[in-house]
């Protein structure tokens, strides 16, 4: 029986404007003199270490990229560019139709929730802003916990957390990271939602037990699933 829903955020819960979050990094980038590709291909490059905590602040980031691209980087400058890359984060982040009423009816159905996200150093204040944090019973953020999808740590803190077995939870994501692939390999039917609109940045999974094309779908699938 299925008590807990394991849930991805980004392309899941959440969706970036992806052409607002374009232009802002080129306009930092050309505020640093650096040519905007080049910026662009360095900052993806240190995802996993965002992801891990590794990076822990849009401070350190800069001076990483200030250092590696050999450019002059002061405290009021870094200072304003780390403000205003939380800022346009928020501005770009909106969350799907039916994710707070499929959150608020999990909740009244009985349902635990656990957040599994691959994610950074900005993620909290955004799940502030957003006013998730109170739909979510457990929050399970990559950079707080120092490993991230697909590998099967995270996915056991979960569950750890919500005091469950993976047979009595699914995970729901849109399978970047394999994290699709890494709920199957720790024994957690894995859900995938394709919906509108998403990325593929960071890559796709190669398994999944049911596809949804909406988050409210899962609440039928769970009383199907034994």
């Amino acid at each position: 029986m299925i008590k807990a829903f394991l849930i991805d955020l980004f392309d899941t819960l959440v969706y970036l404007d992806e052409r607002l979050l374009i232009n802002w990094r080129e306009e930092m980038a050309c505020s640093l003199n650096i040519e905007p590709g080049e910026f662009k291909d360095y900052w993806r490059s240190l995802s996993g270490d965002r992801f891990t905590g590794k990076i822990s602040s849009t401070e350190q980031m800069l001076d990483l990229i200030a250092s590696h691209f050999g450019v002059s980087l002061g405290e009021e400058k870094r200072d304003y560019l780390s403000r205003l890359e939380l800022e346009r984060l928020i501005e770009s982040a909106h969350l799907y139709p039916d994710t707070s009423r499929t959150l608020l009816e999990m909740r009244s159905l009985g349902y635990r929730t656990a957040l599994v996200s691959n994610a950074s150093y900005n993620t909290m204040p955004l799940l502030e802003h957003l006013n998730l944090t109170p739909l979510l019973d457990v929050r399970i953020i990559s950079c707080q916990a120092g490993v991230a999808k697909p590998d099967p740590v995270i996915y056991g803190m979960a569950l750890s957390r919500l005091g469950l077995q993976k047979e009595e939870c699914l995970f729901i994501g849109d399978g970047a990271c394999q994290e699709l692939d890494g709920a199957h390999e720790s024994g957690i039917k894995a859900v995938r939602i394709v919906q509108e609109p998403q990325t593929s940045l960071f890559g796709n999974s190669s398994w999944c037990d049911f596809t949804i094309h909406s988050l409210y779908e899962v609440l039928s699938l769970a009383e199907e699933v034994r």
